[in-house]
């Protein structure tokens, strides 16, 4: 659970698991578990859409499971760009939950793109980004333990307490 946390809370590298996510960056953090970031998606042949995020983490008293709420929120830190498009509406949950195999992850969407988009190809954007965005995570969270290995500690160290 800890080390799918501390890859997901790397905004710098949202861009590598994140389906669509062509920038992505912290804007902030009001506590360990709560922050703002902001996430910047390309859904050509139209306008990019871009979002500022509030992520907030709720791990169970033994940390074997977790949820990551996120929701859009209005913020000066970013301000819109000319010829982005921004995303009116934006909510999602992953819930994350130690198993014998590993951890299982489920991960649910709900957006509005926001400007002039098909229905069709906003509801496969709805579909599609979760899906990708897992298989992604899947295939890039066990070659990073490492890299998040002193801050995995620290998180079961302060729990422990």
């Amino acid at each position: 659970v800890f080390e799918i946390l501390a890859f997901l809370q790397d905004d710098a590298r949202r861009t590598e698991w994140m389906a669509r996510c062509i920038e992505a960056r912290s804007l902030g953090k009001r506590s360990r578990w709560n922050r703002l970031s902001y996430t910047r998606l390309a859904v050509w042949p139209f306008s990019d859409r871009d979002v500022v995020v509030e992520t907030l983490v709720s791990l169970d008293p033994g940390a074997t499971s977790a949820d990551v709420r996120m929701r859009n929120v209005t913020s000066g830190l970013q301000t819109p760009i000319q010829g982005v498009v921004r995303m009116p509406s934006m909510r999602g949950e992953i819930h994350l939950e130690q198993i014998d195999r590993g951890t299982q992850v489920n991960f649910t969407l709900s957006m509005d793109l926001g400007g002039r988009v098909p229905t069709g190809i906003a509801l496969y954007a709805r579909q599609m980004i979760p899906l990708e965005s897992l298989e992604n995570l899947r295939k890039l969270v066990p070659s990073s333990r490492s890299t998040y290995a002193e801050l995995v500690r620290t998180w079961q160290n302060e729990l422990s307490r």
